[in-house]
This record gives structure tokens, sequence and C-alpha cells, in this order.
């Protein structure tokens, strides 16, 4: 596949990149380093910091910013992570809880480049927090948005692409090259066939979300 790179101001996330509506197997992501290996210096895994949203008990917050259909495709892509039961999705309707920043889940986005499918980032600096002695980075004000070419998709599409936009979200990386997240819902050639999460998942955020 080949490996393209964009550059948007404030995209902090990896986003998707699609090349052939029709072939979704296609599907291909720039490469970066995973989130937590940037904040964390030492060799040493353990001590390597994971990018996960503020939560409380494992629950991470959301809000619509889209119409009915595309919230119906969330809502899949949501219960394919809560079915894990590691953390939980919830909605936050009218936040007023200053320790609550949820996740905003936007429609349809006219993005400079027409070849975003779709796109995950915060427009805030990360807030790095100690807990346990782990350094965690803590993203503010997280976005996803979904670009014109998404509606052109399939419906089992949609959900795979929204459940991987999720998973960057929650701390994934595009990379699956480490031991701990080697998942098939954010390897891109493979939207086509992951109808559901594996063990790789909940394995990873066993790992990170137990700090």
């Amino acid at each position: 596949m080949i490996k393209k790179r964009f550059i948007y101001a404030l995209i902090l996330l990896p986003t998707i990149i699609l090349t052939g509506f029709n072939k979704p197997q296609e599907i291909i992501h720039n490469n970066k380093e995973a989130p937590w290996i940037v904040y964390g210096n030492s060799t040493n895994d353990n001590n390597k910091a994971p990018i996960v949203q503020k939560s409380h008990n494992g629950q991470v917050y959301y809000q619509f910013k889209c119409n009915n259909n595309l919230k119906k495709v969330f809502q899949k892509a949501i219960n394919k992570w809560n079915k894990l039961n590691i953390i939980k999705f919830k909605p936050a309707k009218d936040n007023t809880d200053p320790n609550i920043h949820p996740i905003k889940l936007y429609g349809e986005s006219n993005l400079s480049n027409h070849k975003v499918i779709a796109s995950t980032f915060s427009s805030r600096t990360p807030v790095t927090k100690t807990k346990n002695g782990n350094n965690i980075c803590y993203y503010h004000d997280t976005r996803v948005k979904l670009n014109h070419g998404f509606n052109k998709l399939k419906q089992t599409e949609k959900v795979d692409i929204a459940a991987h936009e999720l998973g960057h979200c929650l701390g994934f990386n595009d990379d699956d090259s480490n031991q701990y997240i080697k998942s098939d819902i954010m390897n891109p050639t493979h939207h086509r066939n992951a109808n559901s999460l594996s063990s790789h998942e909940q394995n990873a955020l066993k790992r990170y979300y137990s700090l």
C-alpha cells in the first residue's frame, strides 16, 4: 500500500484516508508513532504513557453533533466497544461537570482534503497527570468528524470506520506493531472483515485502563 502523509492544523490523532470509495480494502493511514509512545521517554514499555480520554470508573462520555442516521452508525460502533466490558461509552447530553470532557461526534464535515473519509483530533493541548506512578495524557475536546464521502460507503463499512475512530479516542494508534496493540479494527486493511472487536482490543484496554 502506498502511504501518504497529510498535514492538518490542530489534528493530533490519526485520520482515515480512503482512496477508492468502492474499495474499502484500500483505506490507508498516515504512519505515525503510537500516541502513548510520543509522551513516554523510557524504552521500558511499562513506563510509556497511553493517551486516554478523561473518564470516571472506565466511563467515556460522548455527545452527538450529527443527524439521526449517523447517530445510529455511531451507536452501533459504540456498542462494539461497550461489549468488551472494559470501558463504557456513555452519553453526556447536558454536561456541566468540569471534570468530564466528552468526545464530540460530528456528521459530515467539509474537510480540506476530500480523500479523508473520517478524522479524529483534539483542538487542545493534552494534559498529563500521574496515576499510580504512570504518566497518563488526557485529551480534552476530542472530536470525530466524517467527511462527505462517508455516505458512499456500505452500512457495515460505516460502522467499522466509526468504531475505528472511537478506537483513536481511546488511545489506539493505526500502527499495530506493538505486541499489545494487534487489533483488527485499527488495521486499515481489515475494515471489510472486522465485524467485531477481538481479545486484542480487550487485552489492550485492560492494560492501559487499569492504570
